[in-house]
């Protein structure tokens, strides 16, 4: 199911609409600074990472946000679901797969 959800990423029209992505169409339209691929949209980019800590802070979890060393978004969902109790894991999980979808949803 995990790999799934990261591998049904599709640019939208918005992002290709965006300045810097018709110069570059390779380069993450958020920070413009790395290649676009799943994992950096997710975990890589400094702005998955802000959207990730201010997400999880809300549920008193922000410890379990990705960090600057995190390269893969199935390797930190496994590190952040075996990181909580049994009892919050599926919480976890559900805010992952939530909080992942609505990250790459057009605003």
């Amino acid at each position: 199911m995990k790999e799934e959800i990261v591998l049904t990423y599709k640019p939208t029209n918005k992002i290709k609409q965006h300045s810097m992505y018709r110069l570059n169409p390779e380069c993450c339209p958020l920070c413009v600074q790395e290649e676009e691929s799943i994992n950096h949209l997710l975990v890589e980019c400094v702005f998955a990472r802000e959207f990730w800590f201010i997400l999880l802070r809300q549920v008193g979890l922000r410890a379990l946000s990705p960090q600057p060393t995190e390269n893969s978004f199935l390797d930190w969902w496994e590190t952040a679901s075996n990181a909580t109790s049994n009892m919050v894991r599926q919480g976890v999980n559900s805010i992952i797969i939530l909080g992942g979808l609505d990250s790459l949803e057009p605003s």
